[in-house]
This record gives C-alpha cells, sequence and structure tokens, in this order.
C-alpha cells in the first residue's frame, strides 16, 4: 500500500450501518486509507481516527484502541495465530488477540513509534517497517534492529512482503529501490538491476512464486532472475496508469494495482488486463487501497469517495455523509422532525434521508464543538457552542444571538413551559432570559450549587432543577435551594444529568459515584455494586413509556421499575461509552457515544424477534450477503409451509405458500440494503434466518 504523507489533511465521511437486530449504526469515518480481508471473513477499515471491522453486515466502529487518542490507523496485519495488529501512527502498534490489547512503543522496544508497515516471517517474528528508524523485529521475547549500520540502505521503509521462500522483500524510495533479506545477508534492487524505478509503495507475490513492484512509474516483476516492466504504453494501457498506489492478489491468483486514474486487473493465466475507471462505474480514480473478502467481493479505499466494493460487475459505494464528528453530545428534533446532532466537530441536520453538515468551514458555527441544543415553541433550533455565542435557525436563515454578560463557553441550554429561555456556562453560572424582551438574570455564587452548569429539568410542578459540578439546585417562585453531597444524600459532588420519572421520584446522574434517586425526603443510590456497569453516568432517558434509560462509560442501562437491564458493544452498541441519549417522535431512541458516532435503537423490534425460534439445521439461505436473489433450501421434514420475509422494522414485505423439498429464491432486488429476516412457519416448526441485502 502507498504511503500518505500526514501532511495532506483531507477529509471523508461516510455512513455504515450495522444491523444487529435493533440497532443502526451511523460511524464518521474520517479518511479512511487502508483495508484489510482476515481469514474470519471480518474486514477491517483504516482510517485517522480508529478501525472499522465489517462482519455479516454489521460495522463496529473500534472506538478506544487501549486509550489511544488520536487513532490514525496506519497498517493493519493479521499473524499466523489470527492475531490483528495495528499500527497507530506516532503511537507504536497494538495487539489484540480477540479478547485483550497489548501495545508496544519506544518504551518496550521499538525503535520508532511511527510504523508503515507489519509482516511477519517464517519463523513467527514480527517485522516493523517504519519511518527513519530503520526495521524492529519482535520474536515474541526480544527486539531486533536493522538499520544502516547492520544491513539497510535506508531507514524509511514503505512496504514489506514475504515471498515464497521466507525471504524478505523491502520497498523504500529514490535511490534505494528494493532490499531482500533470506536470513543471514541482503540483497540490493535498483534500476540498474531491472526495477522500473526505486520508489517502492507496494510489494506482492503472485501464485508463480514471482515478486510485483509498485512503483510511480509502473509495475516491475522479478521471477528470480529476469525483471518484467508493466506501464501503461507497453500494456496498451491495460495498466490505467503508471503511479501505483497498491498491489493485492486476489483470491484467484489476479493481481489488481491501484492507481491514481483507476484500477487494473491483470489474469496471468490469460495474460489479460481489465480496466476500471470513471468511464465504466467508478465513482473515484484514486484507489488507495485493494483486498479481497471471503465472498470474492473486491474492497477498495478511494481518495474522495470513501470505500466501495466490486461485486462482478457491481460497484456498490458507501457515500459521504455529514455526521461531523464521533463525539456526539447531545440531539434535538425540531417541529419539521429534523434531527439535529451536535457532535464534536460541528451540526448534523439529518430529515430522514439526506445529511448536512454545519461547521466553521462553512461560516455557519463560531465553534465546532457543539455542547447543546434546544428548540422553541415557534421551531427555531438554539445552538450553543464551546464559545460565548449562540447562533438560532428557523430552517432557511442562520443568525447570530450574543447574550449579555456570558464570557464562558455555553455547556447547557433550556427552555421552559413558561418560554424563559435558560443558559448555563462553562465558569459563570446560569443565565435565563425572561420571554419577549432582552432582560437577562444572573445566578451564580450563593444559591447556586456550582458555576458550571452541565443540565436543567423542570418538574410537574414547574420548579427548576440545576445539575452543577457541585451539587444541584432548584429555582422556583420561592427562591434556590442547594442540595449537594456534604449535607444531603447526593452520590456525588458533579452531577451531569436530571430526570423525573412517573412516579414523581427525581433521578440524578454523576461523574464517578453512580445514580441518586430522591423522593422528597430520602435519598438512595444505584452504583455499580448494585446494577450499573459503571459509576460515570453520563445522561438519562425518560421513554414514552416512562422506561429510564442511562449512558453510562461501559454501556447503556434500562429500568422499567421492576429490573435493570444492561447493553453493551455485544448486544449490538457500536461503544459503550456513552455521552447522550434522545428519543425521536417515532419512539426510536438515538445513542451518542465518546468517538463512536451514533446508533438508532428501536425497541419495538423486539415484539418481532421473541417469538422466533432459531434453527440453523432446517433452513438455509444463500448468497449471504446477497445483491438481490437469495436461494432457500429447506428440509423435507418441514413440509407445507408459510414463507414470510420480514424487514427490520418487523413488516411482511413477501409472503406465500412452499413445500420444502422444492427449493425457491426470494427476489429483493427492489427493496433498500440493510437486514431481512427469512420467517418459515407452520403447525410445528418456526424457523428464521438474518440475510442481509448489499
Amino acid at each position: 500500500m502507498r504511503v500518505k504523507l500526514l501532511l495532506v489533511f483531507t477529509f471523508c465521511i461516510i455512513l455504515l450501518k450495522g444491523y444487529s437486530q435493533q440497532f443502526t449504526h451511523y460511524v464518521d469515518i474520517v479518511k479512511p486509507h487502508s483495508v484489510f480481508c482476515d481469514s474470519k471473513s471480518n474486514v477491517w477499515i483504516a482510517t485517522e481516527r480508529g478501525v472499522v471491522k465489517y462482519h455479516n453486515g454489521n460495522y463496529e466502529l473500534i472506538c478506544d484502541l487501549d486509550n489511544i487518542t488520536p487513532q490514525y490507523v496506519q497498517d493493519i496485519y493479521e499473524d499466523s495465530n489470527n492475531n490483528m495488529w495495528f499500527s497507530i501512527w506516532n503511537y507504536g502498534v497494538i495487539k489484540f488477540d480477540g479478547v485483550s490489547w497489548t501495545k508496544y512503543t519506544l518504551d518496550n522496544g521499538l525503535v520508532s513509534n511511527q510504523i508503515f508497515s507489519i509482516i511477519q516471517d517464517n519463523f513467527g517474528n514480527m517485522w516493523f517497517a517504519t519511518n527513519g528508524s530503520g526495521i524492529s523485529v519482535f520474536s515474541g521475547s526480544s527486539w531486533t534492529t536493522f538499520n544502516l549500520t547492520n544491513g539497510l540502505k535506508s531507514d524509511t521503509i514503505y512496504s514489506m512482503e514475504k515471498d515464497n521462500l521466507g525471504n524478505i522483500w523491502l520497498g523504500s524510495y529514490i535511490p534505494v529501490g528494493v532490499m531482500k533479506y533470506d536470513g543471514v545477508s541482503w540483497t540490493y534492487y535498483t534500476v540498474s538491476d531491472g526495477l522500473v524505478s526505486n520508489e517502492i509503495y507496494d510489494i506482492a507475490v503472485d501464485n508463480y512464486g514471482s515478486i510485483w513492484f509498485g512503483t510511480n512509474q509502473g509495475a516491475s516483476n522479478f521471477d528470480g532472475t529476469n525483471w518484467t516492466t508493466y506501464t501503461s504504453a507497453n500494456t496498451n494501457f491495460g495498466l490505467i496508469n503508471n503511479d501505483l498506489n497498491c498491489i493485492d492478489k486476489d483470491n484467484f491468483g489476479n493481481l489488481w494495482f491501484g492507481t491514481v486514474n483507476g484500477v487494473s486487473k491483470y489474469d496471468l493465466i490469460d495474460s489479460v488486463w481489465t480496466k476500471y475507471s470513471t468511464f465504466n462505474g467508478m465513482l473515484e480514480k484514486k484507489v488507495w487501497s485493494i483486498d479481497m473478502d471471503s465472498l470474492s467481493r473486491v474492497w477498495m479505499v478511494t481518495d474522495t469517495k470513501g470505500i466501495c466494493i466490486l461485486v462482478d460487475s457491481t460497484w456498490i459505494y458507501y457515500n459521504p455523509v455529514y455526521l461531523a464528528n464521533n463525539s456526539v453530545f447531545t440531539f434535538t428534533q425540531d417541529l419539521n422532525n429534523n434531527l439535529f446532532i451536535a457532535t464534536g466537530g460541528g451540526l448534523t441536520k439529518f430529515d430522514g434521508q439526506s445529511w448536512t453538515k454545519y461547521t466553521t468551514l462553512n461560516y455557519i458555527l463560531p465553534n465546532n464543538t457543539v455542547t447543546s441544543l434546544v428548540v422553541n415553541s415557534a421551531g427555531i433550533l438554539y445552538v450553543g457552542t464551546a464559545s460565548d455565542v449562540i447562533k438560532t435557525y428557523n430552517g432557511t436563515t442562520w443568525s447570530t444571538f450574543y447574550p449579555p454578560l456570558i464570557s464562558s463557553n455555553i455547556r447547557s441550554m433550556f427552555i421552559d413551559s413558561n418560554d424563559r429561555f435558560w443558559v448555563g456556562t462553562q465558569q459563570d453560572g446560569v443565565f435565563r432570559l425572561m420571554p419577549g424582551g432582552n432582560n437577562w438574570s444572573n445566578f451564580s455564587g450563593i444559591g447556586l450549587a456550582g458555576n458550571m452548569v452541565n443540565a436543567f429539568y423542570e418538574d410537574i410542578d414547574g420548579v427548576i432543577w440545576i445539575a452543577c459540578n457541585n451539587g444541584v439546585s432548584t429555582y422556583s417562585s420561592s427562591g434556590m435551594t442547594v442540595f449537594n453531597q456534604a449535607y444531603d444524600g447526593l452520590v456525588s459532588t458533579f452531577v451531569t444529568d436530571i430526570m423525573q420519572d412517573s412516579l414523581g421520584d427525581m433521578w440524578f446522574s454523576t461523574s464517578g459515584g453512580g445514580i441518586s434517586k430522591f423522593d422528597g425526603i430520602n435519598w438512595i443510590t444505584y452504583s455499580k455494586d448494585d446494577y450499573l456497569p459503571n459509576n460515570t453516568v453520563t445522561c438519562i432517558l425518560k421513554d414514552y413509556k416512562n422506561n429510564l434509560w442511562f449512558g453510562t462509560d461501559s454501556g447503556l442501562v434500562k429500568y422499567d421499575y421492576n429490573s435493570w437491564t444492561v447493553m453493551t458493544t455485544s448486544d449490538g452498541l457500536n461503544c459503550n461509552n456513552i455521552n447522550s441519549l434522545f428519543e425521536d417522535n417515532q419512539h426510536k431512541i438515538w445513542i451518542g457515544y465518546w468517538n463512536g458516532g451514533a446508533s438508532l435503537y428501536d425497541p419495538s423490534i423486539n415484539t418481532f424477534i421473541e417469538h422466533i425460534n432459531l434453527n440453523d439445521n432446517l433452513l438455509f439461505v444463500y448468497p449471504n450477503p446477497s445483491l438481490g436473489v437469495v436461494n432457500f433450501d429447506v428440509s423435507e421434514e418441514i413440509g407445507e409451509f408459510v414463507l414470510s420475509v420480514y424487514n427490520i422494522q418487523g413488516q411482511v414485505i413477501l409472503e406465500k405458500k412452499c413445500l420444502s423439498g422444492n427449493n425457491g429464491n426470494i427476489n429483493l432486488k427492489s427493496c433498500q440494503s440493510g437486514l431481512y429476516y427469512v420467517n418459515i412457519k407452520n403447525s410445528k416448526y418456526n424457523i428464521t434466518k438474518k440475510i442481509f441485502k448489499e
């Protein structure tokens, strides 16, 4: 894979939908630049903000690689024990064994924390190519360094590959070319030996054992004796461009060349070239990385169009959308049902079909860290950012609102039942604007539990509750009241959110202490010792059925007044570190993560799923995933049955009577991409399988 310099700051954001039953995931992928298909049918995508893992239609953003941030993932590799290795620019490498993470840096053996490429030799040693410091080789217990003093002609290595004899090939830049290590000695190859160029971006080994080198002037092939050059000129433009970024061998032995002007496939058996570019379906010419998955789909990382997949002759693109950032702080919905998402990189609007991003780049926001959102009774959206300025939006026009007296960042906003506008700040307390004028009041110091204001809530009696960094304050016609840890039953001083349940009790989420409940007289604490996965609770939501939902640093918690349920990534969450919760007007729950994007959770799907018994032996559906036509085989013991296909909302989209032994197919070509359920049912059997339509 051709190395891209970190000085180039371009951004590509794409929507990835993961259909883990009730969840749809929306992930901001900032500049994907490498793809790797492992032996377990997973597809891994390296980005500038972590790794995306794809499996059977489900996408997972691994948003916390051993607590390393930022997470510019440069390379991905699978070793012989199926461990996954990730090089993270400036932070070394991380090994993932499926359960735990192990980090290797300068502090414990690596010669540099800037790793371009990873490979494993025939003895199980891991090789790490660095930027300017040579090669680190790790045996599992000891480290060896190769550099200019003991064999290398350059300390900067862009690419590595292992040939069929176990030799390690290294690609560097002008004037060095290629270096080969046979376990004892080094051999060097340059243009004087037969290379078409000394600038090597990628290396591959074909089924005949020949070595291929991708350069900025074409491809070179070396069979151990002879060199052959392939360029656009001598292949009649079969090689679509001489400036190569990557080479990959597919499952059939064909070689794929990613260039700055498209992709070329070379069939070595028949010596046939096939070209792909904008003239036959591609949306983007420049391709950085290519790999083929276990279903023989060719995955490509493009320069500006994100991820594309070639299935036979059909192109599938994950088109760019505008989730502004993976850290989601809050949501709101306007009177026209537009969803607004506040993130650490700007504001996103989703109208159900299309996405719109508002940032400082289009001169809309004063700051890209959007901290709070609120919509008034007239449908005006108020946007608070990490500044002392509020932006308003009426659906057409943006305006700027300068609240007087405020000198610190805005953390929270609220409009009460009397149309009073409340603003919570980072360090100046609370500001309140009365309706119909410009009459502002400031609450700080005495009477306010703390001058950092995290949230507001109005109870059924019209009392305003204020969550602060040092407790809780209430405001009513009788004045201010303070509740804190020292003199009351509040479990922690730092209160993050407030909610009143259907019984009238008040709930307080805290940072580090768990949850406090107050019935007006008594306080009750809920913590990790009871039902919570973590004592850092960031937000509270009461849904339309009066269930309480709590976001924590370790998952999502639901309380239905009888029992507690904890959901984590194993249940479908995209990330366990939850920032915000919101219920939209369709009673679906939006979950905002810290560096994990957002998920849409549909609780109603349980109604469809719960009555179905899964069986893996009597019903087979294939291919899965499918482009539209799905075949089904049913065991003869089933007899007559009704076949039904449901979408993810539990709606029947196809139904017919069938007889087992007569296999058939289902045509989903007219359906949207996503998850579907195939169900066969009679008086004795009720069997369901999931299928994913690309």
